[in-house]
C-alpha cells in the first residue's frame, strides 16, 4: 500500500499482514532530500520496521509527478517478478472494499447510542477527518442507508434531519472539497450503490456529507495553534489527537463552534480515527509548548525552594 511517511494506514496495513502471515510492502512518501537515507523509527515507522516491513520512498515532488496507482503498479511488477502474488490496497483504504467497514461501524453505532445517551435520543452530527474519503463515505453512506430503511427508504441524516441538512461533516486535511466528494461518488458506485440510482432515490455527494476545509498549512504540517489546541485537549481530557487527522479535524471543529454555535446545538460526535504514535514525530515543536511556564519535570530530592540556577 501507500501513503505518507507518517501514515496510520500504512502502519495498521503492515502490522495486519503480518498477523496473516503476508509481507507488508510499504511506499511511503517524503520529504525532498530524504528519499536516500534511513527514515529513522520516529512514530509508525518504529512498528513498521519492527514487523519487517519492505519500505519504498518517494519524494512529493515523485508521488504528484506518477500518482498513487502508478507507484503501486512498479512496486507490483517488482514483486512478480519475483514469483510473488501481491495484493495491492490503495491510498487509505479508500475504495469500495475497505469503505465496507464503516458502514459496520454505524451498525455499532446504533447499538451504543442508546448507551450513550439515553433511549430515543440520537447524535445530530458526526464529525471526523478525512484524508482519502474511504472512511468520511463510509460513515455518511451507511447513516443515510440506515435512516432510509427506518424510514420506508425516504429518509435521510439522524434525528430526523433532511437531505439538505447532512449529519457527517469531515473536515479535509489535504486536497479540496470536490476530491471528497468525487471520490464519494466513485466508491459508492463501486459498493454497488448509484448516488442518482434508478429505483427512485437522487442524492448528490454534497447531500450526503458535509466536507470542509482544515488542511491549515499543508498535510501533516501542524501549526503552533493547532499543536496547543492537541496539548489542552490533552490535559483536559486524557485523550492524545493525531497531528495529521483527528487534530485538524478537531481545531476545525471548534473554529465553526466559536463562528456559529446556533449551528452546533445538539449531540455531536467526534469520531477519533487513531494515530497518537504521529504525535512523536511533532515532538521537538510540542517540547516548545510543554516547557513553557513552570517546570513540570524535577529531581524529586531537590530542594523544591532552590532556585532555578
Amino acid at each position: 500500500t501507500i501513503g505518507g511517511i507518517q501514515s496510520n494506514h500504512a502502519r495498521a496495513t503492515a502490522m495486519a499482514a503480518r498477523l496473516l502471515g503476508l509481507e507488508p510492502h510499504l511506499i511511503l512518501r517524503t520529504t525532498l532530500g530524504q528519499e536516500d537515507k534511513d527514515p529513522g523509527l520516529v512514530g509508525n515507522l518504529l512498528p513498521e520496521r519492527l514487523g519487517g516491513a519492505e519500505i519504498y520512498l518517494v519524494t512529493k515532488n515523485e508521488y504528484g509527478a506518477h500518482g498513487s496507482d502508478s507507484l503501486l503498479g512498479m512496486v507490483e511488477e517488482r514483486l512478480i517478478a519475483q514469483n510473488k502474488r501481491p495484493y495491492k490496497i490503495p491510498v487509505g483504504g479508500s475504495n469500495p472494499l475497505g469503505t465496507w467497514g464503516y458502514l459496520l461501524f454505524v451498525d455499532e453505532l446504533r447499538h451504543q447510542t442508546a448507551t450513550c445517551l439515553g433511549e430515543g435520543r440520537e447524535f445530530h452530527r458526526i464529525v471526523l477527518a478525512t484524508g482519502s474519503g474511504g472512511t468520511a463515505t463510509g460513515v455518511a453512506l451507511g447513516l443515510h442507508l440506515e435512516k432510509r430503511s427506518r424510514q420506508g427508504g425516504s429518509g435521510h441524516g439522524l434525528s430526523g434531519s433532511s437531505i439538505e441538512s447532512p449529519v457527517v461533516t469531515s473536515f479535509g486535511v489535504c486536497d479540496d472539497p470536490r476530491y471528497f466528494y468525487d471520490m464519494a461518488e466513485i466508491i459508492c458506485s463501486g459498493m454497488g450503490y448509484a448516488l442518482r440510482g434508478e429505483d427512485g432515490h437522487t442524492i448528490s455527494p454534497e447531500q450526503l456529507l458535509k466536507v470542509e476545509q482544515a488542511k491549515g498549512r499543508g498535510y501533516a504540517i501542524s501549526s503552533n495553534e493547532e499543536l496547543r489546541m492537541m496539548v489542552e485537549v490533552a490535559r483536559e481530557t486524557g485523550i492524545v489527537l493525531d497531528p495529521v487527522y483527528s487534530g485538524k479535524a478537531y481545531c476545525g471543529l471548534v473554529k465553526q463552534v466559536e463562528e456559529n454555535p446556533e449551528k452546533w446545538k445538539g449531540d455531536v460526535l467526534f469520531l477519533h480515527t487513531g494515530g497518537m504514535l504521529g504525535m512523536y514525530d511533532k515532538s521537538a515543536d510540542l517540547l516548545d509548548i510543554l516547557q513553557e511556564g513552570p517546570p513540570r519535570s524535577r529531581h524529586l530530592f531537590r530542594n523544591p525552594a532552590a532556585s532555578d540556577e
